[in-house]
């Protein structure tokens, strides 16, 4: 302890112990638990094929710890999805790295020096809940150790002790791959951290719970960091190990064969960004020419409308508005979108609303138009009744 309090750990420890955990450690966390959930076999086709399923085995592997401490604790095993803020941020989560346009989030976080930020991060969330798991655990049975070191160790494993009832959501069954069965490296850290903090809690370590949750931290951190670098770099190393013995040309050729592969994968991800940009610009060229088209058509009407109008003489050519009016009608009936720009324009710019007067005149001006015919067809046939009665009689 006069190490600890040579190096000021105290406070470090004290102030590292109460930090909150949400959003950026918890955020990390579900990056980490749903980046697992994607390097199961199976795991993206399922996601394709059924997204719910896929959905509750990610909130399996975000909160399985925090649902099978509830029910051995006696308490509704949906008792933490009242959190809606984590529920939406770890939805929100599976959701870029499954369903991410050009897989760009699963690609980020994947990265190696990002990723051991984020599994340090990880580790964080995980000794603190194994701490959670005990003080919980105690305030229910104050006495009973051996519940203190299940519920935390069930708290630091996750949703490792429920793999089977994971997989089954999936539609696998692999009752060989039991955790109970065959330990990974994190239970069985979580199972130590359980023991240590249970002892903590009952004073027979003689060391501060702040201090404990760090100094289980760092080694974690540290020993996580040691595995994951280990495991993505095991190949090579069996390789670089084996090379004088098992490197035929054959062997060459398939290492160029899959480096070729996979810069050929690189270049057809830039090439579909490319083609994804010129769609987008053909789509702009095509909208900006359905413009124009419609503007050259409401101009032919607005000339024919004034021809129209100078024929009849029901509509003064030096009227200025009326041939748009009747235009803007016959646009309206056209384009089901004429409303829609009218209220947008009108929302952002304070345009008038035309729309209601274009029905009107689009209504009036053909009555009006047509009014005046009716008399002077009277007339001419009148007229023309007049002639034949004359003729008559003059026969």
């Amino acid at each position: 302890m006069d190490v600890l309090d040579v190096l000021n750990l105290g406070e470090f420890a004290q102030y590292f112990s109460k930090m909150a955990m949400f959003p950026v450690f918890d955020l990390a966390y579900y990056i980490v638990s749903i980046l697992y959930l994607k390097y199961e076999p199976g795991a993206v086709e399922v996601s394709r094929r059924s997204p719910v399923a896929s959905w509750l085995c990610a909130m399996l592997y975000c909160f399985g710890s925090y649902i099978l401490a509830d029910i051995m604790l006696g308490v509704s095993p949906i008792d933490y999805f009242h959190n809606n803020s984590h529920i939406l941020l770890a939805s929100a989560v599976w959701y870029l790295i499954f369903f991410c346009p050009l897989n760009l989030f699963y690609k980020c976080v994947a990265f190696m020096p990002v990723k051991l930020v984020l599994v340090a991060l990880k580790e964080v969330v995980r000794t603190r809940k194994i701490a959670a798991g005990v003080h919980h655990a105690h305030h229910a049975y104050h006495h009973g150790w051996l519940i203190m070191v299940i519920t935390s160790y069930v708290k630091g494993s996750g949703v490792a002790l429920m793999s089977n009832f994971e997989q089954l959501l999936r539609g696998v069954w692999k009752p060989e791959t039991n955790e109970v069965l065959n330990m990974s490296f994190p239970t069985k850290a979580s199972l130590y951290g359980a023991i240590l903090f249970t002892l903590q809690e009952a004073h027979l370590l003689p060391v501060s719970k702040s201090t404990l949750i760090c100094l289980f931290t760092l080694f974690m951190a540290t020993s996580k960091h040691y595995k994951d670098a280990s495991c993505s770099h095991r190949h090579q190393l069996c390789v670089r190990q084996t090379g004088s013995q098992s490197q035929t040309p054959r062997d060459h050729l398939g290492r160029f064969k899959c480096s070729v592969h996979d810069g050929r994968k690189l270049w057809r991800g830039v090439h579909d960004g490319w083609r994804l940009w010129r769609c987008i610009q053909d789509g702009w060229r095509l909208w900006r020419g359905v413009h124009d088209s419609r503007k050259a058509m409401m101009a032919r009407d607005s000339g024919m409308v004034d021809i129209m109008a100078g024929d009849s003489g029901v509509v003064d050519m030096t009227a200025g508005g009326s041939g748009m009016v009747f235009m803007t009608a016959q646009h309206s009936h056209g384009s089901p979108f004429t409303l829609i720009e009218s209220w947008v324009c009108h929302l952002l710019f304070g345009s008038p609303l035309g729309i209601e007067d274009a029905h009107d005149h689009h209504h009036s001006a053909p009555a009006a138009a047509a009014a005046p015919l009716s008399p002077a067809k009277t007339k001419e046939e009148l007229s023309e009744g007049t002639r034949k009665r004359k003729s008559k009689k003059a026969e």
